[in-house]
This record gives structure tokens, C-alpha cells and sequence, in this order.
């Protein structure tokens, strides 16, 4: 899943591949999720 750095480090995936901010209420959703855990609100659609 991670890549490696130049130095043979672990590197972590980017937070924007594991999770949406709703504009609404600024709850951290999963990426799975079509609708806002705590208010509801649609998931924005990709730029």
C-alpha cells in the first residue's frame, strides 16, 4: 500500500485518498462514504 522514500522509509498515503472534509460541519468522512457522518450533507464532487 505505502511507497518508500530515497531513504528506504515508510511513507504514508496521502490523507486526501483516505478521507473527505465535509464543507458543512468539517467532519473527517471515509473516502467509502457518500454522506456526511454527522450532518448528512452530500460528498462534494471531484474537481
Amino acid at each position: 500500500m505505502g511507497a518508500h522514500n530515497e531513504k528506504g522509509g515508510f511513507v504514508p498515503p496521502l490523507a486526501e485518498k483516505l478521507v473527505w472534509q465535509c464543507a458543512g460541519c468539517q467532519t473527517f468522512n471515509s473516502t467509502k462514504v457518500t454522506k456526511c457522518k454527522k450532518c448528512g450533507a452530500d460528498k462534494p464532487a471531484k474537481k
